[in-house]
């Protein structure tokens, strides 16, 4: 049951060189449409829930915990 967790712009240890340069990380926070950078917590439950017995039908996912991010660059794509 492979299963694996696609996260956003999140507040923690990767993203620390960047988050420390505050115009980098206004632009990021701005960027995300829930208000603000994901929190390890956020990762956190997601893991949590894809590791629990709860869902034993799904298979070969990816869950994205973005804030909203993908879905709103999606929108912003030129259409005919």
């Amino acid at each position: 049951m492979p299963r694996a967790i696609a996260p956003g712009f999140i507040d923690g240890g990767m993203s620390a060189p960047f988050d420390a340069d505050p115009k980098v990380r206004a632009a990021c926070e701005g960027a995300v449409p829930n208000g603000g950078l994901g929190k390890i917590e956020d990762i956190a439950e997601a893991v949590w829930f894809l590791a629990s017995p709860q869902p034993r039908y799904v298979n070969a996912h990816q869950l994205v915990v973005d804030g909203g991010v993908c879905h709103s660059l999606l929108r912003s794509l030129p259409r005919e």
